[in-house]
């Protein structure tokens, strides 16, 4: 992705491993689990968090390279001969492709209540969740800056106990385990302005978030719950994972669009000719007559 963002270069064709092994109905997705079912060797994953920007590389560094990369050919070719047998390749390419033209978001924009997902938050009064929005958006923003992951600049559970702890000097940061002298000296003074801030801008952060825009149509929604139970259906029938059937991406575009004829519903970004065929009438049944919505309790 920083290929594209920073330089333009776009990766294709591209092989996404994860998503050959989700195909395949595969529990485990990560390289390292891969590596252990087909060659039998355990991946070393202590430096997952390493700053690999770090310039110049340390020479000890260099075998965790390598072992990230040295059976990606061989398990493309692994892969690629088993979703052939399966007669996946259709589906799955259509997946590499989508993830190949995929384009960095950014930061959080695009979801302003993000920090509430951190483990804890709800436990937070109104001040303290304030504060940790003021916390996760100046970790954003240092991370941005220094083109860093976020937990390289402070992790979780450090925006957490200054939530929680409301500290008003460097002294009561020193207190909280991650507050480094490094940390203090590179946010020190920025993370005691988030409390002040958060503390003055509590009456802005409202304990629940709010909800996300208008709810989907009705019509849309029945659709949308027609095809997933339909889906569930043949899921059980063909035993293969749901992203075979239809990832969910196609659901949601499907009952936006709710196309009525073949022709329409080609139109749809990640369906394929395969599965037009296999499952388009099926689709366009549920979309012209769709079933009631569940009752939510």
């Amino acid at each position: 992705m920083c290929l594209r963002r920073d330089f333009g270069i776009q990766m294709t064709p591209l092989f996404d491993t994860m998503i050959s092994a989700q195909m395949l109905g595969y529990e485990q997705l990560g390289l390292a689990a891969l590596v252990e079912r087909h060659f039998g060797a355990s991946l070393d994953k202590s430096m997952t968090r390493h700053d690999w920007g770090r310039r110049p590389l340390e020479e000890r560094y260099v075998p965790y390279l390598i072992d990230d990369v040295i059976y990606l050919e061989g398990l493309h070719d692994i892969l690629s001969a088993d979703l052939d047998d399966t007669d996946l390749v259709e589906e799955s390419e259509i997946e590499f492709e989508r993830v190949s033209a995929l384009q960095w978001g950014g930061s959080e924009e695009a979801d302003p209540d993000r920090f509430r997902k951190i483990k804890g938050s709800r436990t937070l009064n109104q001040t303290g969740l304030s504060i940790l929005k003021e916390m996760y958006m100046l970790r954003d923003r240092v991370s941005r800056k220094a083109d860093v992951p976020p937990f390289r600049v402070l992790g979780n559970e450090q925006l957490l106990a200054v939530a929680t702890r409301c500290p008003k000097s460097r002294r009561e940061l020193r207190d909280i385990r991650g507050f480094t002298d490094r940390v203090l000296r590179r946010i020190g003074d920025d993370a005691l302005q988030a409390v002040i801030d958060g503390t003055d801008r509590k009456d802005e952060v409202p304990l629940r978030a709010k909800p996300r825009g208008e709810r989907p149509p009705e019509e849309q929604q029945r659709v949308d719950e027609g095809i997933r139970s339909w889906r569930r259906e043949e899921i059980s029938k063909r035993n293969v994972p749901s992203i075979v059937i239809l990832p969910n991406h196609v659901v949601e575009r499907i009952a936006h669009a709710r196309p009525s004829t073949v022709d329409a519903l080609a139109e749809i970004p990640g369906l394929g000719k395969k599965r037009l065929q296999r499952y388009g009438e099926k689709i366009l049944e549920i979309v012209r007559n769709p079933p009631p919505l569940r009752r939510r309790r």
